[in-house]
């Protein structure tokens, strides 16, 4: 029954296991440190379709460390816990284990692995109950990572408190999956990730827990294998498996450009998935289905039958398998995916990954039908259907729409700035600010906060901090002169390492903002003007007339 449904036995103490035996079963000297259950769990448990609490079929609690000395070689007996004396030498589904033996189980779930719980007796460290303590409370200082992420567990891990009882980022996420993510509230936290506290200074709590931070989505799939495609070139074996040679910090520059999941995360996205799929295949999916008016599923989704197939000849020495209903040559790729345009994805630069030339090293092709990454990324501008325009790119009716959600902007609309950017470079000296940050924001709010300040005083001030006038200027252009958002906007280009330009508030116009004004929709000016509101909607229409930044 045991191995029937996940598990597996074992019979050294050396694993992460579970001791199950019969109640009546006196605990031998070897076992005495150890927690053992009843084997009713596992016939109860699959009786019922779900894994029951361990703890509720406890027949053995450890004694403490001191008492353990004093008992020499003499056994104990367990203390009573469930019973069935008809049933104490049988294992289910006739499965007889005799009562004089007592099993351990490495049991294939993680949370019934750790029900084990706190000794730290044959190479397991169980979890005590400060240490749960802890985690939990952790946890809920970091309601924006999520608490079934990975970056969560990665920032406590580093925490003394747990690096000195050894406890890794894994086993912390494990044993918080064994607590069945019973967190039970957060607390508050600003969009700067400050906690927030009452008027007595306690942390504010809240029951609003997310578990997890965004899924992944078909447009986040496809923009990294377009990435992987274009920038690191992936060349396929004989199976059909892509391999491609990543510099070190392709992922770091990656999340730092799309910071919806973290690094790690889209390091673990494309282990997981992309590279099982296939970047080219899934790219060459996705495009069919964009073409055929279908709206393409995640990679996990996509075909989980594909997926299956591939994992198992990935382990194997099968034949190749081919993707199904999609065109064998990756110059379909070439000739359409510069006509896939996907909101997400726009005016993100792309030269931050350093191209992978291809060579006699890394290529099975012969030299003469070798493809440089300059002829791969200006291919064929041929398309099955016209590109987009920025109404489609939303995938739905504008009259749908009832509310306004914004998207970072990473790049400058106005030729004015980006001439600038171009002749002055990145808008802030960040290689100076970094190492000072705190110290930089103390100052920046005390700039900001002037009462009566001229426009050209509050540049030059700005400037002797690191801010280049022109992203001033952008700034109080884009923010409609409100100071706060300017100074939010200066804080977001720093914590995104000067990815974004531009903070995500109401008053603050985007990119996105701006492209609807373009569309001229009155639907989708009404949203605008909740977003903004109307008079800093009116008021900030005007000011990009004057200055022709929209098309009106």
């Amino acid at each position: 029954m045991i191995t029937q449904n996940g598990g597996q036995i074992v019979t050294d103490l050396s694993h992460n296991c579970i001791v199950i035996s019969s109640d009546e079963y006196t605990v031998p000297d070897d076992l005495l440190s150890a927690h053992i259950y009843s084997y009713k769990v596992i016939e109860d448990s699959v009786a019922s379709g779900v894994q029951l609490e361990f703890s509720h079929y406890l027949i053995h609690r450890p004694a403490p460390p001191q008492e353990l000395e004093t008992m020499g070689g003499e056994g104990a007996p367990a203390t009573s816990g469930v019973r069935d004396n008809d049933n104490d030498n049988e294992l289910g589904n006739g499965n007889v284990a005799d009562t004089n033996t007592m099993l351990t189980l490495a049991y294939g779930n993680a949370s019934a692995r750790q029900a084990v719980n706190p000794a730290r007796h044959h190479g397991v460290k169980y979890f005590t109950p400060d240490e749960d303590a802890a985690l939990l409370e952790e946890i809920r200082r970091r309601p924006w990572l999520g608490f079934k992420g990975h970056q969560i567990y990665k920032d406590i891990a580093e925490l003394g408190f747990f690096k000195e009882r050894g406890r890794t980022a894994a086993s912390l996420r494990e044993r918080i999956r064994t607590l069945k993510y019973n967190v039970g509230y957060v607390y508050d936290a600003d969009k700067n990730h400050n906690l927030l506290r009452d008027e007595n200074g306690n942390l504010v709590r809240s029951s609003l827990i997310t578990p997890r931070i965004r899924p992944f989505s078909a447009i986040d799939d496809f923009g990294l294998c377009k990435v992987i495609y274009k920038k690191l070139n992936p060349q396929n074996n004989n199976k059909g498996f892509e391999t491609v040679s990543f510099p070190t910090n392709f992922f770091d520059k990656y999340g730092a450009l799309f910071p919806q999941h973290t690094p790690e995360s889209w390091r673990q996205r494309y282990k997981n998935y992309l590279q099982i799929f296939g970047v080219t295949n899934y790219l060459k999916y996705f495009i069919i289905q964009r073409h055929q008016g279908k709206e393409p599923l995640p990679s996990n989704a996509a075909n989980r039958d594909w997926i299956r197939a591939r994992r198992l000849l990935h382990k194997t020495d099968g034949p190749r398998l081919y993707f199904p209903n999609i065109p064998e040559e990756d110059q379909f790729i070439d000739d359409n995916i510069d006509s896939i345009h996907e909101t997400e994805l726009e005016g993100k630069s792309l030269d931050v990954f350093t191209p992978i030339a291809y060579s006699e090293s890394h290529s099975e092709l012969p030299k003469s039908e070798e493809v440089s990454h300059s002829k791969r990324y200006h291919a064929s501008t041929k398309v099955l259907s016209p590109p987009l325009s920025p109404l489609h790119q939303e995938h739905t009716d504008p009259t749908s729409i009832t509310v306004f959600v914004d998207l970072p902007t990473t790049t400058f609309r106005e030729k004015t700035f980006t001439k600038s950017y171009e002749k002055y470079g990145r808008p802030m000296d960040l290689e100076s600010i970094l190492p000072h940050k705190e110290e930089f924001y103390a100052q920046l709010h005390d700039v900001l906060s002037q009462d009566s300040i001229s426009p050209k005083e509050l540049s030059a001030q700005l400037d002797q901090l690191g801010i280049k006038e022109y992203y001033t200027v952008f700034l109080m252009h884009r923010c409609n002169s409100n100071r706060k958002l300017v100074e939010e906007s200066i804080k977001r280009y720093v914590e995104t390492n000067g990815t974004e330009l531009l903070c995500i508030e109401p008053g603050a116009w985007s990119n996105k903002s701006l492209d609807w004004l373009d569309l001229r929709n009155d639907h989708l000016n009404d949203v605008l003007k909740k977003y903004h509101g109307e008079a800093n909607f009116k008021s900030q229409v005007e000011s990009l007339r004057r200055t022709r930044t929209i098309k009106w």
